[in-house]
């Protein structure tokens, strides 16, 4: 018996490729839902997250969430950002409550703090609060509260996990390769594999917002002990370790 049931949204964009076979490899079942067919995962739903019925399918037998399923830029408001980030993030955040799921992983970014690089102290902390720059950053703010919100209601459990910089491709790490800002925001796919599994399996979570990024080049950007604490998260790559792909 697999340990977990997990509804995997975003299972066909870069960061669900990465993350799904380790998360079956640790034990657990994972259903994948996109608007495309996800590769090399068996069960998988196509559909939109801003259509309740296809996500009210795909969650029912499930126990765990994680909703990576989004824009994953800023772009236009109203026909992309708003279907997907808003309406999508809402969608499967009731679902999860009338399915009565044990744990929901919300995929929020490093972007809801963007306004905030030269106004404190380093390393980020959380309780310095949010600033976006863009609306992109407002929706993750948006999972953010949603999430909360639905822990304190209805008693989700719920970790809104705010991503570095996951790099999809050899040209990105080819940018991140000459900044020195970028490589200390880096989060590899080795290591997000591992954050994601201990998302999913620590215990005695309401709720609580957490970053994730890889070990820092040359200065701490963000206060990785929350995650230490909370999932006993331990980064174990610095950039350029722990990536499928080389860079040229």
């Amino acid at each position: 018996m697999p340990k977990y049931r997990i509804l995997l949204t975003g299972s066909a964009g870069a960061v669900g490729k990465a993350i799904s076979p380790a998360l079956i490899a640790s034990g657990h079942y994972v259903r994948g839902f996109d608007i495309v067919k996800t590769p090399n995962l068996e069960d998988s739903h196509v559909g939109s997250v801003s259509d309740m019925k296809a996500i009210d399918n795909a969650m029912d037998s499930m126990d765990t969430l994680i909703h990576l399923g989004a824009e994953p830029n800023d772009c236009d408001f109203m026909t992309r950002l708003l279907p997907s980030n808003i309406v999508g993030t809402y969608n499967v955040m009731d679902s999860a409550k009338r399915h009565k799921l044990r744990r929901v992983i919300l995929a929020s970014s490093m972007q809801v703090v963007s306004g905030l690089w030269k106004k404190n102290d380093l390393p980020m902390k959380i309780e310095h609060g949010t600033a976006p720059v863009n609306h992109y950053g407002v929706t993750k703010i948006f999972a953010e509260a949603l999430g909360q919100m639905y822990s304190i209601n209805f008693g989700l459990s719920v970790i809104a996990v705010r991503i570095g910089w996951f790099t999809r491709t050899p040209k990105e790490a080819q940018q991140m390769a000459s900044s020195e800002w970028s490589q200390n925001i880096f989060l590899s796919h080795n290591d997000a594999c591992r954050y994601f599994i201990n998302a999913v399996e620590a215990e005695n979570i309401t709720f609580i917002i957490l970053p994730a990024t890889s070990k820092c080049k040359t200065r701490q950007m963000f206060d990785l002990e929350p995650a230490r604490q909370a999932i006993g998260y331990e980064p174990q790559d610095t950039f350029p370790e722990g990536l499928p792909f080389k860079i040229n």
